[in-house]
């Protein structure tokens, strides 16, 4: 009876972060890219296209804020026309009257004098840039942590697949020592037939593996912004990611430094917040009325036979709304309404910002204390696959004890592997809540 290894690939929960689009890949073009951790992380905050995306939106917040000041400032319009009345003439007092053709040029300045929603709409304009920048920074935070995830994930696979390899080659000696026995009659073909289904295990989750490395590195190109030609090569060691100290720091600078006003999430619904009162300013404004003045001038290109328009003409005009059947009224309602709701939002954030902190918290050292019970269950099964290997080569015990021992090892060394990524996730999500990613 031959007994299944199972290794859950963590590439599956980690590589696949966000949902996968489709991009034109537009990169820049390189042999190859040698990073780091910080290095990856750096090129990403400049080339993601998420990230230039959200910097875009800045651009057309800040355009359109002008847009809206323009109202505000002096207008001018020229006109040109021309009128031909082909012939008509009108009788008046026994005299005949001719049309004649007519043309004029006219330049129109108009100034807005008051209105309440002017004001209120560059303010309104303000806000939204102001909530673009902020969306910056949250976009820039979770490409950071989708890099930080695909670059750790990518090394613990490589790892992986390195201790299956060298598994894989300590049961091929196995294999080969088992098989010298059993030409010389010490033990049964089955118990090298058993070593010889362990081996081509092995063999098809090391390409399994290698093919789910080959997708995160695609994956981390994608975030990273390059073309799907660029090579890249990781540098560092997740080991060296994961410490006490620098844990325990982690741990009490959330308890003692984290603010749910400086979290980045509560401070956008903060200004969505703060642009629906100007919402409900606006809907008021809408009461009041509209002055403007103008001032034209009227050249006569082409003068009729009988003319008595001044050529320079000022004026004001002012829009007084009365009577709008309560669509004013509903609106303004309306926009109370939709501020009721968003500050229940708010509400709702700020608790659950306090609660995700806790948690993540607990999660960090539930993660580091699994971390240290799985590094020793690794020593203990390492050692009791290498007892085994020693009697079995002596004939004292069976293949299926053999391959038991083994597969006891490898879910050990499969465990060690979760057990670290979920604790450097761990560290990440609480890295990201401080905005310290």
């Amino acid at each position: 009876m031959m007994i299944k290894v199972k290794i859950k690939f963590l590439l599956k929960r980690t590589l696949f972060v966000g949902t996968l689009q489709c991009f034109v890949f537009t990169g820049l073009s390189q042999e190859k890219m040698v990073l780091n951790l910080e290095q990856a992380k750096k090129h990403a905050v400049e080339y993601n296209r998420d990230l230039q995306k959200a910097g875009i939106s800045i651009e057309e917040a800040q355009e359109s804020l002008w847009q809206t000041v323009s109202k505000g400032l002096p207008q001018i319009d020229a006109t040109v026309d021309y009128s031909n009345y082909l012939g008509f003439d009108m009788q008046f007092g026994g005299q005949s009257i001719a049309f004649n053709p007519t043309s004029n040029a006219k330049v129109t300045l108009s100034q807005l004098i008051f209105s309440g929603s002017y004001w209120v709409g560059i303010d309104m304009a303000k806000i939204a840039k102001n909530i673009a920048e902020k969306n910056v920074v949250k976009t820039e935070l979770d490409v950071k942590e989708n890099v930080t995830n695909s670059y750790y994930s990518i090394l613990l696979a490589i790892q992986t697949q390195n201790i299956l390899k060298q598994n894989l080659e300590s049961m091929r000696e196995i294999h080969r020592r088992t098989e010298d026995m059993v030409k010389m009659e010490m033990l049964e073909k089955t118990n090298a037939e058993q070593i010889r289904i362990q081996v081509l295990n092995l063999e098809a989750l090391i390409h399994s593996i290698n093919r789910n490395i080959t997708m995160g590195y695609n994956m981390l190109r994608l975030q990273l912004g390059v073309s799907p030609d660029v090579e890249i090569e990781l540098l560092g060691n997740v080991d060296s990611e994961i410490g006490e100290s620098s844990i325990r720091e982690l741990y009490n600078r959330s308890e003692q430094n984290f603010s749910v006003e400086n979290n980045i999430s509560f401070q956008m619904l903060k200004s969505q917040e703060e642009l629906q009162l100007k919402q409900i300013s606006m809907d008021k404004m809408a009461y009041l009325p509209t002055i403007s003045g103008f001032y034209s001038y009227t050249y006569k290109l082409k003068k009729p036979a009988f003319d008595m328009s001044p050529a320079n003409v000022i004026g004001f005009q002012a829009n007084i709304p009365i009577f709008s059947s309560f669509n004013r009224r509903s609106k303004l309602r309306q926009s109370k309404i939709q501020l009721k709701s968003l500050q229940k939002d708010i509400e709702q954030i700020e608790d659950q910002l306090s609660i995700q902190e806790k948690q993540l918290r607990f999660n960090l050292m539930n993660a580091y204390e699994q971390f240290n019970i799985q590094q020793e269950n690794v020593k203990v099964s390492k050692l009791v696959f290498e007892n085994a290997s020693s009697k079995h080569e002596y004939g004292l015990i069976s293949a299926l004890d053999l391959t038991t021992a083994h597969s006891n090892y490898l879910q050990a060394e499969n465990s060690l592997i979760t057990a670290k990524n979920d604790l450097l996730k761990a560290q990440t999500e609480l890295c990201k809540l401080l905005e310290i990613l």
